[in-house]
């Protein structure tokens, strides 16, 4: 095992084990983040999978099953790249910085993947909520003209934001933090918003101005406004620490990376859910209903039953009350 250089400053140790933790954290962050959505995942597609109506779910099956796998892909070459870095290279603190921020085949593999699988589970994630709002306004192409030129847009500026990534990357000052691609970074996550933020407003608009018609769906639509609330709050706030250049917004990036695929995630669980609790309602109102006119059936011919009776009895009791003179005259 090698020894470190003893020539580095206190402020230089300093600025490598902060870099350390940051990275060394952020993996934590992201493996027990995995780890939920993952169990998240697994309920939701039981939970469809065990409801009584099928047919319309495999669009949103698809876009779950899709949106796991780019999630997991990324989450295993960041894994793997940090196993290499901390592992392979742990030597001493100093191999492991420069294993992190060497420019080397691995960097540069892991970094294309998690920014291309990334910026494809945002774009599927804003072409479902513009296909919501898309059914919700009658299939008006109109209206989902904005936020579909801003997803158009948001994916571009993700292209761009990887691009610069390759980019002035020799600097080791610069590199892993936003201040070289805080440009890019800012319109990508700012049209992801527009985006986010269009669509909730026109579906609430929308819900608001049919409300008397939308009666029935209010609990499934409820869920998909505090589904992208969810979302959209985690923008805003990742947006704003990205403006501010925080080192917080390091772990607001993972954050927001699992949000993002979380909340469309639940949405379809939820309204799965509600789905099979209305049928189950149904079924045990069918249920009540018919052990209700079983037993009101009984009770009728329990009464016509106990009618006949009386009628006989009384039918015999006057028949005997006129047979007795009779006899006794005989």
């Amino acid at each position: 095992m090698e020894s470190p250089p003893t020539d580095l400053s206190q402020y230089e140790r300093n600025l490598i084990f902060d870099t350390l933790d940051l990275s060394f954290n952020r993996t934590i962050l992201q493996s027990l983040l995995q780890g939920l959505y993952t169990l998240i995942v697994a309920i939701t597609l039981w939970t469809i999978f065990s409801s009584p109506k099928k047919s319309g779910n495999a669009f949103f099956i698809t876009v779950i099953i899709i949106l796991y796998i780019l999630t997991t892909v990324a989450f295993g070459f960041g894994w793997v790249f940090e196993q290499r870095a901390f592992i392979q290279n742990g030597d001493n603190f100093l191999t492991v910085f420069f294993a992190l921020q060497d420019i080397s085949p691995w960097w540069r593999v892991s970094q294309l993947v998690i920014g291309i699988s990334g910026g494809m589970s945002t774009f599927i994630v804003d072409v479902t909520i513009i296909w919501r709002c898309w059914v919700l306004w009658e299939r008006r192409w109109r209206i989902i003209l904005l936020p579909g030129l801003c997803a158009i847009a948001g994916t571009i500026a993700k292209f761009l934001q990887i691009r610069s990534i390759f980019i002035n990357t020799s600097d080791i000052e610069n590199s892993g933090v936003f201040a070289a691609d805080i440009d890019w970074a800012l319109i990508y996550l700012s049209l992801m918003l527009t985006t986010t933020l269009l669509c909730t407003l026109l579906i609430v608009y929308r819900i608001v101005r049919l409300a008397s018609g939308v009666s029935s769906y209010r609990k499934i639509v409820e869920i998909v406004i505090e589904s992208s609330a969810m979302y959209s709050l985690t923008l805003i706030v990742y947006l704003a620490l990205v403006a501010r250049n925080l080192e917080s917004s390091f772990y607001a990036d993972i954050i927001t990376a699992y949000v993002k695929v979380i909340a469309p995630t639940l949405l379809v669980g939820r309204v799965a859910a509600s789905s099979n609790s209305n049928s189950c309602s149904q079924v045990i109102i069918h249920s009540t209903r018919a052990h209700s006119s079983t037993l009101s059936r009984f009770i009728v011919s329990k009464r016509e039953s106990v009618l006949v009776c009386r009628d006989a009895e009384d039918s015999m009791t006057s028949l005997r009350s006129h047979g007795k003179p009779a006899m006794e005259g005989v």
